[in-house]
């Protein structure tokens, strides 16, 4: 029964009601991954028959392009018979996760088809047309003839146009606000990367092949997800800017503290000759090459202090500015992107000794930016391989190049592969590391990038800053956990989101936690759903932190401020209690035989106002002491039995009756020496009431 009741009682508190809430969410998640695996072997089926229904399809489509041949057979009795040689397919079918691929038996193949037949482009086109899906092949020599169809139709495995918003749509969930998508590859497959980990780029392409447009959708996509307090822009195109000007409205150009843009000027004032400098954010589209070089000056400066900073945290776990704003969310470390659009040009023009200390402070840049969150894009129209030096194309591991020939994709990429790529408006070769990979970059026109920079101004006015990892958490906990945060369990909730790790929650926890300020507000304040909330602490052993509304907190701070009412009638105060000590002594040796029993004397005198801790306080307090009564004189002693722990002992011979004569002036005597045996150890409740008895 007590353990219900506990259960009860524990149930209905914050904890309980948190526990309680875990565990629904608990058998929700078991729910879906039971609905998700069905939905997989189901799924699983769908494709074994659907690449039962192409093997079967295929050879009959290659017969309609005259891929097959006639062969006429005679019977038993003679009688004629065509038959008809089909492509034939080796088993099995190996399914990928983007498209079906068949091998052709190349050792049987009917009379007067060759694989140059098989993989003419307007057979392929025939062939798509046929199974209603992209149909491609795949011969090279190691893995033999193979057909690939794609599982999802579409208008190519890889797109001849992909739109800016279709491709921002198509972003995992994982994608941290750093993410930005590099282009659409086979069977619409998107390939995008995080600049955390990958922050230098090398981007080259001939007029119309796509590169400022690339470079338009990088920036915007980062300006878009990141406010100016998290995220510094340098532009420079040394085209004039023309590609760029839809950009240089935006809020987060110019560096986050002060350059000195030109070289010293002298002026003359009068007869004395004054010096002038120039400092400034750049915070503009640079178009000259020499305002490169103080720029590039800056962020080398830049990138050794915040190494030096990291290391004067005195937290190990701090070496890269991840970690530092990790740690300091109301604080962060602004990344630095610095894009030089035509590169070469900027080199080349300056020429001479400047040349070489521009190419010497970008590979400087690249070598330690990344852990300082300083970045380099360089945009190229051609490949220059005294601009693009050993030292450069060693740091910058990232490379998009449009068409071209062997030698000029060997500089840029290095090997030809950019040589091998379709001649179409926005067609890249891709390279990160090793991998390498044909995309389609996304097209976003210029009146969307106009309206885009419209809407990242509206967004990020008067430079409002906003953590959107904690702000996500912090709606998860409003919509689905009752407004409890609770590291462990928003991490769980959260496995595909990069930004999201379980030490990140802890100190977003940590950092907006409800305190009082430096100048006395409390703070911080998170805007949720058009409505202002506090992150209360928490409460060892009955709750961890909670968002509770502003309005609900000071409400709540407000009644604990009021004084309580005073009650209308005061409380009556206890009768005084009015017993001697040598009353007690009297009944003692009448009733108990002397014994002093807290228990005995409570229940004896309780009518009269005697309380526990009083009848407790006698024995103690008392012992040794004598007291005289008309039998003799007795002292309070300690006894030695548990069930007598005080009592009274005879300490005088017993006296023979008074005559009547003599009555009065014993009582006298009684009296006398009652008043008489009293001392400074005798209870202050009971020293008191004998004192009010006495007069």
């Amino acid at each position: 029964m007590k353990l219900k009741l506990f259960k009860k009682k524990f149930e209905n508190t914050e904890r309980g009601k948190f526990h309680r809430r875990k565990k629904e969410l608990e058998l929700l998640e078991k729910a879906e991954e039971e609905k998700d695996q069905k939905e997989l072997a189901r799924l699983k089926k769908e494709q074994i028959k659907q690449a039962r229904y192409y093997a079967g399809l295929l050879p009959r489509a290659l017969e309609t392009q005259r891929l097959a041949s006639s062969v006429t057979k005679h019977d038993s009795k003679g009688r004629a018979k065509k038959m008809v040689r089909r492509v034939r397919l080796v088993p099995p079918v190996l399914i990928h996760h983007d498209y079906f691929m068949y091998q052709v038996n190349m050792r049987h193949l009917p009379t007067g088809v060759s694989a140059d037949k098989m993989k003419d482009t307007e057979t392929l086109r025939t062939l798509s047309f046929a199974l209603e899906t992209e149909v491609q092949v795949d011969d090279s020599d190691y893995r033999g003839f193979w057909f690939l169809v794609a599982r999802v139709g579409g208008a190519g495995i890889i797109p001849n146009k992909v739109g800016y918003q279709d491709v921002i749509d198509t972003m995992p969930k994982r994608a941290s606000n750093w993410a930005i998508p590099i282009g659409v590859g086979e069977n619409k497959k998107l390939t995008w990367l995080d600049i955390r980990q990958k922050p230098h780029f090398l981007i080259a392409g001939s007029t119309g092949s796509g590169k400022s447009v690339f470079l338009k959708n990088m920036l915007l996509t980062l300006a878009m997800n990141n406010s100016p307090s998290r995220l510094r822009i340098v532009l420079a195109d040394f085209k004039a800017g023309a590609d760029m000007v839809p950009l240089a409205k935006l809020p987060h150009l110019g560096t986050p503290s002060k350059i000195r843009v030109k070289k010293s000027e002298y002026d003359f004032d009068g007869d004395d000759l004054k010096t002038k400098t120039e400092d400034d954010y750049a915070d503009y589209i640079i178009t000259e090459p020499k305002d490169v070089l103080p720029v590039l000056h800056w962020a080398d400066r830049e990138t050794n202090r915040r190494n030096r900073k990291f290391a004067e945290v005195g937290d190990e776990t701090v070496t890269n500015i991840n970690e530092y704003n990790a740690k300091f969310r109301h604080r962060p470390m602004p990344r630095v992107m610095i894009v030089l659009d035509e590169f070469p040009v900027a080199v080349l023009e300056v020429g001479g000794k400047d040349a070489a200390i521009i190419r010497r402070l970008i590979s400087a840049i690249t070598r330690k930016g990344r852990s300082a969150g300083i970045s380099i894009v360089l945009g190229s129209q051609g490949a220059n391989a005294e601009v693009l030096d050993g030292a450069i194309s060693q740091n910058i591991t990232t490379r998009l190049a449009g068409f071209s020939t062997g030698p000029q994709s060997q500089t840029i990429m290095g090997s030809w592969f950019a040589s091998r790529i379709s001649n179409r408006p926005g067609r890249m070769a891709f390279r990160d590391d090793l991998e390498e990979k044909e995309l389609q970059t996304p097209w976003i026109p210029p009146t969307l990038a106009s309206k885009l920079v419209k809407t990242i101004c509206e967004k990020w006015d008067n430079n409002k800053d906003e953590d959107t990892t904690a702000l996500k958490l912090f709606d998860f906990c409003l919509d689905k956990a009752d407004g409890v945060f609770d590291p462990t369990t928003l991490f769980k909730h959260f496995p595909d989101d990069t930004s999201i790790t379980r030490r990140a929650c802890y100190e977003i926890g940590k950092q907006y936690e409800l305190q009082t300020n430096d100048d006395g507000e409390l703070g911080p304040v998170i805007r949720l759903q058009e409505v202002d909330f506090y992150l209360l602490p928490a409460v060892s052993g009955q709750r961890p932190r909670k968002l509770v509304t502003v309005e609900e907190y000071n409400a709540k701070q407000q009644a604990l401020a009021e004084p309580e009412p005073e009650p209308e009638t005061p409380p009556a105060e206890p009768e005084p209690c009015v017993i001697t000590m040598q009353e007690i002594v009297e009944t003692s040796l009448a009733e108990n035989n002397g014994d002093l029993g807290s228990k005995w004397i409570f229940d004896t005198f309780r009518e009269r106002g005697m309380t526990k801790s009083m009848a407790e306080s006698v024995g103690p307090s008392e012992i040794g002491t004598i007291y005289s009564t008309a039998t003799g004189d007795y002292a309070i002693e300690r006894g030695e039995r548990r069930n007598r722990p005080y009592h009274l002992e005879l300490v005088s011979i017993p006296r023979s009756p008074l005559p009547e004569n003599q009555v009065s002036d014993a009582k006298n005597e009684t009296d006398r020496g009652a008043s008489t045996i009293q001392d400074d150890d005798v209870p202050d409740w009971l020293q008191s009431i004998e004192d009010d008895a006495n007069g």
